[in-house]
């Protein structure tokens, strides 16, 4: 995770369902304690139609991620991005029961 994902997460949460925003800092907060907080500056990535998508690929990199799980259209469409799978949580859930 990186700080600017937070900031984007708490605002889309503010704005579009602001009755859920006490249970989201609960979720932070336990994502803050589990996650390892990448800092973004060492790479820059340009290619979403979304440009609040770019910080996500971004922190997948820095972070060494194997997969972006989202929901996310203009992510998806990415299929992978540098050996980095984007995927939904559905297909991954899916791909889990599979082993």
């Amino acid at each position: 995770m990186s700080e600017e994902i937070f900031t984007e997460m708490r605002k889309v949460i503010n704005k579009k369902f602001p009755k859920f925003l006490n249970t989201y800092e609960v979720f932070e907060s336990f994502l803050r304690q589990n996650a390892i907080l990448i800092k973004l500056g060492g790479v820059v990535v340009t290619i979403c139609r979304d440009s609040n998508d770019n910080m996500i690929l971004e922190t997948a990199v820095i972070g060494d991620c194997e997969y972006i799980i989202t929901g996310d259209n203009d992510l998806l469409t990415l299929g992978s991005f540098k050996n980095i799978a984007v995927t939904t949580p559905a297909e991954v859930i899916k791909s889990k029961l599979l082993e």
